[in-house]
């Protein structure tokens, strides 16, 4: 079978809800569907009005459903001055053999029918009909589409406004100095089966009351990564070195069968804490990337994206660095406190679930190192090559 592209659009009211966690729960953890692209939007009058247009001129659709759908969008997605803030779609992008078919089992269909929870819409939308049968609310809470053609036709309009009305949205103008842009990024140990685990730990999030403000999927180079965690190699050596020297002192005494002295102990350590550091560092990057640096031994090899996938989130609000760091947890998950996202998920200092930023100096440094203001979207769209998986 052949690999298709598939799109969700997670619609503001679910985004202004905090309903994205459990959206994203359901769709990766079917198995057979794989993310490869997010981008949170905030459409602009002609991304909407072009939207909506080729949704109308969808023959295929029922006129009823479709109708609804159009109004929705022109009413829900357009910019509306009334509101404190504008509003927000998360496209995510997956591929997948049927992958049209595979979203639309799980997203479910649109009926005033629907009741359970079995789909997203089961759960997260409404669609309430008064006692003549006229429509008195209709929230879908997401919308995708159920065959490759009209998937195509779509991304093509949301590709060619990627980057206008993508990206990092700004800090709203004179907001308190309290408002702060942060950096959580889910590590690639989320992403190595179907789970609900991502979703679940943007819902942890969701408790510190901070809105999103830019999304993307990130396949960190070995140049990227290496950039990004400079400042742990920076300290690697300084903290590693009691670390080192219990490591020799144990070693060589057991080889030996004997106490060494402590000069040459001290001696041993100060010849390869360096060594030791760098090849602790070595392991994130690699982790990170899918690549070790010793792997990547041209500039070019560097700057390839590696073969690991991370989802890196921008949060803004109030005191957004400590709400986010308290929510995350202490680096190391055994000394995490309970109800942390390390504490449940996190096994090790390096495996631990996710990285946050610790200052507001830091995000601005990790946004530019992950060009956060430059989506790519529009690349992978384009780029993609439909490939044959065996059975």
């Amino acid at each position: 079978m052949t690999e298709q592209l598939g799109f969700v659009l997670i619609n503001p009211y679910s985004i202004r809800k905090m309903r994205t966690g459990g959206i994203l729960s359901r769709l990766l953890r079917r198995p057979g569907l794989h993310l490869i692209g997010a981008e949170l939007f905030s459409p602009s009058q002609k991304l909407v009005d072009e939207f909506s247009a080729a949704i109308a001129k969808d023959k295929t659709a029922k006129p009823k459903i479709r109708d609804l759908v159009v109004r929705y969008i022109r009413q829900s997605y357009s910019p509306n001055q009334d509101l404190e803030e504008p509003p927000r779609v998360l496209l995510l992008l997956f591929k997948g053999e049927n992958a049209p078919d595979r979203l639309q089992e799980e997203v479910g269909k649109i009926s005033s029918k629907s009741q359970g929870g079995e789909t997203i819409r089961d759960t997260f939308g409404d669609y309430v009909k008064d006692g003549q049968g006229n429509v008195s609310y209709f929230e879908p809470a997401v919308l995708t589409f159920d065959s490759t053609q009209k998937v195509l036709d779509k991304l093509k309009i949301w590709a060619k406004y990627s980057g206008k009305d993508s990206g990092c949205i700004k800090k709203t103008k004179g907001a308190s100095k309290k408002v702060e842009q942060t950096l959580v990024m889910l590590k690639p140990d989320n992403f190595r089966w179907p789970s609900s685990r991502v979703g679940t730990i943007i819902d942890h999030f969701s408790r510190a009351g901070l809105k999103m403000v830019a999304v993307k999927l990130v396949q960190m180079s070995v140049a990227m990564a290496e950039d990004f965690y400079h400042p742990v190699r920076v300290i690697f050596s300084e903290r590693f070195e009691e670390v080192v020297e219990d490591k020799v002192k144990r070693g060589l005494a057991n080889e030996f069968e004997f106490s060494l002295p402590a000069g040459v102990v001290k001696k041993v350590t100060q010849g390869i804490k360096e060594d030791y550091a760098e090849n602790e560092f070595g392991k994130i990057i690699k982790f990170m990337t899918g690549l070790s640096p010793a792997e990547a031994k041209t500039a070019k090899e560097k700057k390839q994206l590696g073969t690991e996938k991370c989802l890196a989130i921008i949060y803004e609000g109030v005191d957004g660095v400590k709400k986010i760091r308290g929510i995350l947890g202490a680096t190391d998950p055994n000394k995490a406190a309970p109800a942390t996202v390390r504490k449940e998920f996190g096994t090790t200092v390096m495996v631990n679930t996710a990285h946050a930023s610790d200052s507001v100096k830091s995000a601005q440094r990790e946004f530019k190192i992950i060009q956060m203001d430059q989506p790519n979207l529009k690349d992978i769209i384009e780029n993609f090559k439909p490939s044959k998986r065996r059975k």
